[in-house]
């Protein structure tokens, strides 16, 4: 932010608590034009400030989110409808169907919830699907290096479980995560 914003910033709050309080009454239409051209140049220069580079939106396009989409579709398309009806039937039973999309909505989102907490659903269990065996092993080992030992245990565990119990490499990282476990407590 520069100057100009802060400054514009402050005389158009100046403006609003003048024409809030009616300060100078004879002159209330110059009072309305200078508010509201104050106003609109500092909300521009706020505008101006926000590098849009800067803003990215980290959004994956799941199953779940197309749900909620769709539900919240189903909502607002239902209260158009009782919005624009006339007829008393008609609305009565767009708001029904709008009150029980809702249920849904919010049932969906709590049952979601729940679940949350679980592994899988984990944002960073996620993250870390996309990771490969090398670069879990390399986290690992810096982790281990930097002393975070739960941290590459943590690392070592999750490509223990990618890698399943019949692969050969999944008992020397069963070795490797005992040996930490003990230089842990030590």
């Amino acid at each position: 932010m520069d100057y100009f914003t802060l400054i514009t910033g402050l005389a158009s709050l100046f403006a609003f608590i003048v024409q809030m309080f009616d300060f100078f009454p004879k002159l209330a239409e110059a009072r309305r034009t200078a508010a509201l051209l104050l106003a609109g140049v500092c909300v521009g220069s706020l505008i101006r400030a926000f590098d849009a580079s800067s803003i990215k939106f980290n959004v994956q396009v799941t199953g779940f989110m197309l749900l909620l989409v769709a539900i919240g579709v189903v909502i607002v398309s239902a209260l158009m409808v009782a919005w624009r009806s006339t007829d008393r039937l008609r609305r009565r039973e767009a708001f029904q169907v709008a009150g029980v999309s809702a249920g849904l909505f919010m049932f969906v989102l709590v049952f979601v919830g729940m679940f949350a907490t679980l592994p899988n659903f984990n944002q960073n269990e996620f993250e870390k699907q996309k990771l490969s065996v090398p670069e879990l092993i390399s986290l690992a080992d810096q982790a281990e290096a930097h002393g975070d030992i739960d941290r590459a245990i943590m690392h070592l565990q999750t490509l223990q479980t990618r890698l399943g119990p019949t692969d050969e490499r999944s008992a020397r990282l069963g070795e490797r995560i005992a040996e930490l476990k003990v230089k842990e407590v030590k």
